[in-house]
């Protein structure tokens, strides 16, 4: 039994002094290393919008973005947003972003099936109303104050916006 005391103290003296070497653990920071720089991630609230047909007032949706300067991948979760929340999964695809005459404007996709469901969207004028203002303002975020786009301009399947009966400036960019 005394041995094992013996033992266990002798270990426990090992462990703490480390086995009587005197090692060493500076670090040489006189190297001069290359700095890796890294993007912060911002999270931003993006809203996506809806109307109240009642009051005609916007309804925001609210989202939670990580928004680290893409603004592409942000305006993408949005249209994914619109797309399964108030569209019913109609596709809408963010086609590109490009410079018109010194501004930031994205193109829109509202790609449609055959059932020509899109149109049923922008039926009466309410509807027709609603639909454009939902995307409009879910798109341009006007309220949001960082770095952004400057405007929107749609397609349907893949073409110019045609004029259904109540696509209320739809067919021309929309500028923040």
């Amino acid at each position: 039994m005394y041995i094992k005391q013996l033992l266990t103290m002798l270990i426990v003296g090992i462990i703490l002094t480390g086995c009587g070497n005197d090692v060493k653990t500076e670090v040489d920071t006189s190297e001069n290393l290359p700095l890796i720089q890294v993007e912060p991630v911002i999270k931003d609230t993006l809203y996506a919008y809806t109307i109240d047909y009642d009051k005609m007032l916007n309804i925001p949706i609210e989202i939670e973005v990580e928004h680290t300067g893409d603004i592409m991948s942000s305006i993408e979760k949005l249209a994914k947003v619109l797309s399964d929340k108030i569209f019913n999964g109609l596709e809408i695809l963010i086609v590109q972003k490009e410079d018109i005459n010194g501004k930031e404007i994205v193109t829109i996709n509202l790609q449609d099936s055959d059932k020509g469901e899109w149109y049923n969207y922008f039926q009466g004028s309410t509807g027709g109303m609603v639909t454009t203002k939902t995307l409009e303002e879910t798109f341009l975020q006007r309220d949001y104050t960082g770095e952004w786009i400057d405007g929107i301009q749609f397609q349907y399947n893949g073409e110019p916006m045609p004029e259904f009966d109540h696509t209320i400036g739809l067919d021309t960019i929309i500028y923040r």
